[in-house]
């Protein structure tokens, strides 16, 4: 679900459903829905990656 999720989150409501989700199941899958999370600043907001995860999406 949050695949599919993920490539609708520049829509606002998309984006509040996918928070929703990732709030609700956190706890039981951390590390599965930290990934998601990594992936939705990579793809929506890579300016903030860095901020966030200390990566820098530019730097391979």
């Amino acid at each position: 679900m949050l695949d599919h999720l993920l490539d609708f989150c520049g829509y606002e409501k998309v984006l509040t459903l996918y928070k929703q989700v990732c709030r609700t199941f956190v706890y039981r899958y951390p590390e599965c829905i930290k990934d998601y999370i990594k992936l939705y600043f990579e793809f929506y907001e890579p300016e903030k990656l860095k901020d966030i995860t200390g990566e820098d999406p530019d730097e391979e």
